[in-house]
């Protein structure tokens, strides 16, 4: 009777150990962020793919891209945001934190892209 209920509590942990690595793994998959055409209009096309957003000015053709990276506690972000890309159609500003804002200045719209 004592090895039934000893194979019987083996075998229940083996079950548990599998339920908890499946709803780890579910949980961390969700992590990646959506990748694919975030926003497009007839004047801007933002795309992501991983780690790095793709801005796309379709009226000059101009394309930019930015890569997120994660940084140690100890680096501190920069306190301020700053204007990366001025141009007639579009202004693109980041952000520390990950976020990028991006003015289209044809349509008069304001687009933000957080991470």
């Amino acid at each position: 009777m004592k090895k039934q209920s000893n194979k019987t509590v083996k075998c229940l942990i083996k079950h548990l150990c599998v339920v908890i690595l499946t709803i780890s793994l579910c949980a961390t998959a969700g992590c990646a962020g959506k990748n694919g055409t975030i926003y497009e209009s007839d004047t801007v096309i933002i795309s992501r793919e991983g780690t790095t957003t793709t801005i796309k000015d379709v009226l000059d053709g101009n394309e930019y891209k930015y890569r997120t990276v994660r940084k140690k506690r100890t680096e501190t972000a920069e306190n301020g945001s700053y204007t990366s890309v001025n141009t007639d159609n579009l202004r693109i500003e980041v952000f520390p934190h990950a976020v990028l804002r991006i003015y289209d200045k044809a349509e008069n719209k304001l687009i933000e892209v957080k991470k």
